[in-house]
């Protein structure tokens, strides 16, 4: 088992038409659906991931994934796109343990913090800078894509919960356990992530240009629907197994 520590999460979801994400999910898999609509979203955060009980072989790194929402029978869960980090070793590793889609990009990723920390009890008049930078290439069609994003926190207390008008949304999009992947022979395999439940403070966008998804750069054009920021959590994530044969917890 590993321990991860996510920190300054920033979520921007977006409502996308099914047919679109469809193809780009396994037979086994269902569309998990909220409204009639497929969501697809972008996170971006801080991680350190160490072995447990072996703090000292940490390594700490930016990441940057892509995702939709998917179901297994009863079990909902996450289905990634992708997943870029910051750090060649880390990316190394996860593709040596892991069968989740990393790959290595040279991401900025900056939070600037004034007036108050980034901290689960985020004081009044709290405001959160963030520039955000990165870029891969698609071997498909050999095509940058990038993505960027200036964000600013407004106001909010320890006892003021996000500003959207759904919080059964909310749950349903952040509050997931389970992984979904393929291994190299191509059979389902399922992980877990156990933690907390999100923490999460109301932000509002400044910009946002986003061209990161399989299925079109369109999808994304437009504004996120949604967007949320965690000073973030710990959790412990078990290795992948066979899909229906791992203890669901």
């Amino acid at each position: 088992m590993w321990r991860q520590c996510l920190r300054q999460v920033l979520f921007l979801h977006w409502p996308i038409d099914a047919q679109l994400v469809r193809p780009h999910i396994p037979s086994e898999l269902a569309l998990d659906l909220y409204g009639d609509r497929a969501w697809v979203s972008l996170v971006l955060l801080k991680m350190k991931v160490w072995p447990h009980h072996f703090a000292s072989l940490s390594l700490r790194f930016s990441q940057i994934n892509v995702r939709t929402y998917v179901r297994l029978g009863d079990i909902r869960g996450i289905w990634f796109f992708s997943v870029h980090a910051g750090h060649r070793l880390a990316v190394a590793t996860a593709r040596w343990l892991t069968p989740l889609p990393y790959r290595w990009s040279p991401i900025r990723y900056h939070v600037g913090i004034s007036q108050a920390r980034a901290q689960a009890t985020c004081r009044q008049d709290c405001k959160l800078e963030f520039r955000v930078t990165f870029s891969w290439s698609l071997p498909a069609s050999r095509a940058d894509r990038f993505f960027s994003a200036s964000i600013r926190a407004g106001p909010v207390s320890s006892a003021q919960p996000a500003a959207d008008d759904d919080p059964n949304l909310r749950s349903w999009l952040l509050e997931r356990y389970h992984l979904f992947a393929l291994s190299r022979k191509g059979r389902l395999l399922i992980g877990n992530f156990q933690h907390a439940p999100w923490s999460i403070f109301p932000v509002w966008l400044n910009s946002c240009y986003v061209r990161a998804a399989p299925f079109g750069d369109s999808a994304l054009a437009s504004w996120p629907s949604l967007v949320h920021f965690s000073p973030g959590l710990e959790g412990t994530f078990s290795p992948f197994q066979l899909a229906g044969k791992a203890p669901i917890r």
